[in-house]
């Protein structure tokens, strides 16, 4: 939503921790060192109602780790990812926070994440909302909450992700409602003019009495609160955090429509469009002759030994494979902005209404999609 309330060019920022989780592939959630099966479980999920809290941290410069770590293995995109630090406290607490990667372990499969034998690479932070530009250790301006891009730019597969959160002055203890680490996927252009965006009141049902008297069972009217106030709020580090419970209600909806999106496109060489060139998990073997697959972007041919795709179903930034695959089709939240405005309130933590991939083939390689998103606790 930017200026009137119009859907634009929207953006998908689709969580793989969750994902990850979901299938069964994360061993540990732990601070500090591994602990083996030490979980937080309100750090992962996108429900930022209840925090984690720190212990003080004694001196300036002391740092909690918080590793999340994987069973086997996993593949990363090499650009556009984010990372979402949702419920912080990180301006009135004087704290900031970076990431970084762990490579692959020598431990046998099921616990990659025990003693990761490669270095770890920091990442620079683009910011998207409340950090500070383009850095490497990002420190908030306002409390609430953070987003930032940025780009993997790694090869190996890798082990264990890392959010560091470093402490600025003495003696403070932090709170974080949430982590959530994944992938941007933004259309190949802006959705149809025939949008409709509409505020669902369906915790709200009106009854009447046998004496015609109407009253209404209100079960919600809006999102519940974060631990920190209503969600997707920012505040100063000087005001005190309060509840906001005269925030907006209702449950936002979009029903968007995309014509002639292209089967595959490369931008920069990276892959885009609807579907993937490879949606397996490993990189063999295409039909390099019957499949149409161009060299340059998608396969290298086995006529030079190789005969691999470039991509996978978890590396490629299709709208597949990026979003339906990563989301369990649909069924896992995501957070979602129906436009590039990155003002706080454009942002939902939301669901498709009815799970699954559904497109329309209208000419060669052109296809279109209709979506229903809700917004979802």
């Amino acid at each position: 939503m930017s200026v009137g309330g119009s859907v634009e060019k929207p953006r998908f920022f689709i969580d793989l921790l969750n994902y990850q989780y979901n299938i069964g592939n994360v061993g540990t959630v732990a601070t500090h060192n591994w602990h083996n099966g030490e979980m937080h479980p309100y750090v992962l999920g996108l429900s930022p109602t209840k925090p984690f809290e720190s212990v003080a941290l004694d001196n300036a410069g002391d740092t909690i780790y918080f590793r999340i770590g994987f069973k086997y293995p996993i593949s990363l995109p090499s650009k556009n990812m984010f990372l979402a630090i949702l419920g912080h406290n990180f301006a009135s607490k004087e704290y900031g926070f970076d990431m970084y990667f762990e490579y692959l372990s020598t431990t046998p499969n099921g616990e990659a994440w025990k003693n990761p034998t490669a270095s770890n690479t920091q990442n620079y932070h683009y910011e998207i909302v409340n950090g500070e530009g383009v850095v490497r250790v990002v420190h908030p301006s306002y409390d609430g909450w953070s987003l930032g891009r940025f780009d993997p730019d790694i090869i190996d597969d890798i082990s264990g992700i890392v959010v560091r959160v470093k402490n600025v002055s003495l003696g403070h203890s932090f709170k974080i409602g949430g982590i959530a680490i994944g992938m941007i996927y933004e259309p190949e252009f802006h959705a149809d003019l025939a949008v409709t965006q509409s505020r669902i009141m369906d915790g709200i049902k009106n009854k009447q009495t046998k004496g015609g008297h109407t009253y209404s069972v209100i079960n919600y009217t809006k999102p519940p609160n974060w631990w920190n106030g209503s969600p997707f709020e920012l505040t100063p580090p000087s005001s005190s955090q309060v509840a906001y419970s005269n925030a907006r209600i209702g449950r936002r909806s979009w029903n968007v429509g995309f014509s002639q999106l292209s089967d595959r496109f490369y931008t920069d060489g990276l892959p885009n469009g609807v579907f993937p060139a490879n949606d397996m998990v490993n990189n063999y073997l295409g039909d390099a002759v019957n499949g149409g697959y161009l060299d340059e972007d998608m396969y290298v041919p086995d006529g030079s030994g190789v005969g691999e795709f470039n991509y996978n179903i978890n590396t490629d930034n299709s709208l597949y494979s990026t979003v339906y695959h990563h989301s369990l089709g649909g069924t896992l939240p995501y957070l979602f902005s129906p436009s590039q405005d990155n003002s706080p309130q454009n942002f939902a933590i939301c669901r498709f209404d009815k799970p699954g991939f559904k497109v329309t083939q209208k000419s060669h390689k052109k296809f279109n999609i209709k979506m229903k998103i809700n917004e979802s606790w």
